[in-house]
């Protein structure tokens, strides 16, 4: 488990909600692409990262809003 996954979970205790998590692999081992593990750091790939995680935040806030608007009963997905 990454150790993010350890603070998000604290952040959604101290907030009162529940947990879960998708763990997003984050390099692909079976061929070889532009951006990997070894140039994580170059600018480019900083920059597309935080726009990923800005769309992944957008959708994680609006989940968010909308459990809040479903009665307690009907806001559990099988």
């Amino acid at each position: 488990m990454d150790p993010e996954i350890g603070h998000m979970g604290q952040a959604a205790r101290a907030a009162g909600i529940e947990f879960g998590f998708l763990h997003v692999i984050s390099n692909n081992l079976a061929r070889t692409y532009p951006d990997d593990l070894s140039n994580e750091r170059c600018s480019t790939v900083v920059q597309r990262r935080a726009l990923l995680l800005d769309r992944i935040s957008q959708i994680i806030r609006l989940r968010l809003r909308t459990a809040r608007q479903v009665p307690a009963d009907h806001g559990v997905n099988p």
